[in-house]
């Protein structure tokens, strides 16, 4: 049974880190800065809410008979959101450091911009220029290790969402 939920996670967390990928790479070529802006975090919602449902509702349709608890759903979105952070992750890795080497400094630079165009009464200005400072030490295993644990939050928010809208015990 485990091998099953493993397997359907994989299938579905690769079929979601494929979405969340492209989204990633057509809002970067679109200009949209998919790092800052929310666009990305939307879309990668939507695209692993989806696959975990529709992971859980082959699980239970195809392989169970109709039954979905609890425990199976969550191993089903707990392998399913691994997959997908790690390999999404490695996608950012690899995208920022060969395909396009130049866009840790365009980040930076985006992100000093984005501090710097915060209200004053949000920031002072002991906080703004550590915030400014910590932006121009930023390393690409700083931005995998943060899209990593965005996915990973991502994954764990929705899993039990999903699993209780899609759960269903056997009949008695």
């Amino acid at each position: 049974m485990l091998k099953i939920l493993s397997r359907i996670g994989l299938r579905y967390g690769l079929m979601a880190a494929a979405l969340s990928m492209m989204a990633f790479t057509v809002l970067h070529f679109a200009e949209q800065k998919p790092l800052i802006n929310l666009h990305q975090m939307i879309i990668d919602g939507l695209v692993f809410a989806l696959a975990l449902g529709v992971a859980m509702k082959d699980f239970r349709d195809y392989y169970h008979k109709g039954v979905l608890t609890f425990g199976q759903g969550m191993t089903i979105g707990f392998s399913a959101t691994t997959v997908f952070a790690v390999f999404f992750s490695l996608y950012v890795l690899f995208f920022i450091t060969l395909l396009q080497p130049e866009f840790l400094t365009e980040y930076r630079q985006d992100l000093i911009a984005q501090i710097q165009n915060l209200p004053t009464e949000e920031l002072d200005d002991d906080f703004r220029a550590e915030q400014i400072d910590k932006a121009r030490q930023l390393t690409n295993s700083a931005i995998l290790l943060d899209t990593m644990l965005k996915k990973f939050l991502t994954g764990l928010l929705l899993a039990p969402v999903v699993t209780v809208v899609f759960r269903r015990m056997p009949k008695e």
